[in-house]
């Protein structure tokens, strides 16, 4: 059940109509749905009833630079503006998405060209089920800054 999702994956059809909309403008977002379940939840893989639900932020914008701006589907500006001030700007969330005097200065300082395996022991998700636990990744979130505080540094949670 590690890899259960609800609602789960689509044919290759519906990835490959996904990409196009995404290209042709047709989506306006990316997002993801991580819901993460403890381990203890998933101890049972035979119980079909344990949660669905798989870890997908903290590896999301490294797929997107591989899958979507790499295969060309979109530029870099077109896929950061997807995963945030679009969102932003649709839910009319004014200090959200942009930069400026009066904005929360929620910002993510990303090496595009950083290597690195994903490695779900160290994900600071209380969960473990990643289906991309081992996967060689290119592009990493270096800093994270919420409401102009950094509180991820060089990769690492800043503990308070």
């Amino acid at each position: 059940t590690n890899g259960r999702i609800s609602p789960p994956l689509g044919s290759e059809e519906d990835r490959i109509a996904l990409l196009q909309g995404l290209k042709d403008g047709t989506i306006d977002v990316i997002v993801t749905s991580h819901d993460p379940h403890s381990p203890t939840s998933r101890l049972d893989a035979f119980n079909y009833n344990n949660p669905p639900g798989m870890l997908g932020l903290e590896v999301a914008l490294s797929l997107v630079l591989e899958e979507i701006v790499g295969k060309n589907i979109l530029s870099f500006d077109e896929a950061i503006r997807k995963m945030s001030s679009n969102l932003a700007h649709i839910l009319s969330l004014k200090e959200k998405g942009n930069l400026g005097i009066g904005m929360d200065a929620d910002i993510i300082i990303v090496d595009a060209n950083k290597e690195w395996i994903n490695d779900t022991s160290k994900s600071y998700s209380k969960s473990r089920n990643d289906p991309y636990n081992g996967k060689n990744m290119k592009g990493k979130v270096e800093y994270t800054i919420v409401g102009g505080k950094i509180v991820v540094e060089n990769g690492a949670l800043i503990k308070k």
